[in-house]
């Protein structure tokens, strides 16, 4: 990049960057994202479980109690 003065050219700019610190605060951002998830997912399916457990364990009791409430019609052929 040039820098000039009044038009006319006094010199030139030149600007380095070195990216490791940027690299390394992102690979660390990246790291801890990753843990985050996992014990999200981890805790999500723990969750999940116990629920499914507790909400469908009373349903599938209801099918068992009707059963032995509900006498079955026995079906009989007759020629006639």
């Amino acid at each position: 990049m040039n820098v000039t003065l009044s038009g006319e050219r006094v010199g030139t700019l030149f600007l380095q960057s070195d990216m490791q610190r940027w690299n390394a605060r992102a690979r660390q951002y990246a790291s801890i994202l990753g843990i985050f998830v996992l014990i999200s997912g981890g805790l999500a399916w723990l969750v999940s479980s116990k629920l499914q457990i507790l909400v469908s364990g009373p349903i599938l009791h209801i099918g068992t109690d009707d059963e032995s409430r509900v006498r079955r019609p026995e079906l009989r052929c007759s020629s006639g």
